[in-house]
């Protein structure tokens, strides 16, 4: 099995997304939906925190670092592009997945285009969406660990009199 060396600490071994905590937000003002979701992370043990409002969802991101957003695509006071336009500048910038009843192939194109990873249909299906949060997860965790192998390279590079020549 394949290792990862961080400047960190010892080698890590790659971990199934089973065997790791996932935490999510999910935005959406419809409880059903809410609770379709946390009885999902439940059943798999991640932790999932919730708002129903932009101005919810915005405050729990002040408080709480969360690879995943789960996020209606109309809220009561914005909607998914206002939640999209405060996570670009984040650092270990969240995985944004939009809920919608009009997922169709343009929105999926303009949430992609514009810096989201996906849209799962409502009502939600509990394959779309763990399909989805899945994906997610693994290309946020991957671009942790590819962060972490630059910085680590980065260090090497400077301590050995190489910085600047590659």
């Amino acid at each position: 099995m394949l290792t990862n060396q961080t400047a960190k600490g010892p080698p890590r071994r790659p971990q199934s997304i089973d065997s790791l905590s996932v935490t999510g937000l999910a935005i959406s003002p419809y409880e059903g939906d809410l609770a379709f979701l946390r009885r999902m992370f439940d059943d798999a043990r991640w932790k999932l925190f919730t708002a129903h409002t932009y101005k919810e969802a915005m405050a729990q991101l002040s408080h709480h670092r969360m690879p995943l957003i789960l996020c209606e695509s109309q809220l009561p006071d914005g909607k998914w592009t206002d939640v999209l336009s405060q996570l670009a500048p984040m650092p270990d910038s969240p995985r944004l997945i939009v809920m919608s009843q009009a997922a169709d192939e343009k929105l999926c194109a303009e949430v992609v285009k514009m810096g989201g990873f996906g849209v799962v249909s409502t009502p939600l299906k509990e394959i779309e969406v763990g399909c989805a949060i899945g994906s997610a997860w693994i290309d946020w965790n991957n671009e942790q660990q590819r962060s972490e192998l630059r910085e680590a390279f980065a260090a090497t590079n400077k301590s050995a009199g190489w910085n600047g020549l590659i």
